[in-house]
């Protein structure tokens, strides 16, 4: 199921007496095919399957904040694979996200970091979903996507601080990390 899918299926749900206010799409190089894109889609490519998929989430939820982030880097596919995420697909992400109207969350791309990605194998050994994020690998991405909402960006990885992040102190923030 694609991003668009799964727009169209909560929609088609149609959750009575709730309007969607934060409508947050993130994804990588796998992700690209949410937007109907292959892995190596052209920056074009890219940028119109997020501007269609922007423009289908504002039809449905005309209130609702959009926000797209790029994740990770290809941290054991070698220097060409991370060439193409710098140079084309996270520029693609942001342009995109940007030129259709949509919030970028800058510095999301920078997770999950090395140590906390592990290779999904199947039964006979062969990996199936290259990086898939450990526990913590999933905790630290989803404060980081959290903290870009916030504050405009996610910290840089040197940057992270360990302490509890609370948001309690914020005005209007229906929510704790």
């Amino acid at each position: 199921m694609n991003f668009k899918e799964l727009l169209e299926d909560a929609h088609e749900r149609k959750y009575i007496g709730y309007d969607f206010t934060d409508i947050v799409a993130c994804g990588g190089l796998n992700e690209q095919q949410g937007f109907n894109l292959d892995k190596h889609s052209t920056v074009d490519q890219i940028k119109q399957g997020i501007s269609d998929f922007v423009s289908l989430a504002k039809t449905y939820y005309p209130n609702a904040n959009i926000y797209i982030g790029h994740i990770g880097w290809a941290t054991s596919k070698g220097a060409g694979a991370n060439i193409y995420i710098r140079d084309k697909s996270i520029p693609a992400y942001r342009e995109g996200a940007e030129q259709a109207g949509a919030k970028y969350l800058y510095n999301v791309e920078y997770y999950p970091l090395a140590d906390e990605v592990y290779n999904i194998t199947n039964s006979s050994g062969v990996v199936t979903n290259p990086q898939a994020p450990t526990f913590a690998g999933y905790n630290r991405l989803s404060k980081a996507i959290a903290k870009a909402i916030l504050y405009g960006r996610a910290p840089l990885p040197n940057e992270w601080e360990e302490e509890p992040f609370n948001v309690n102190n914020r005005p209007n923030t229906p929510f704790e990390i």
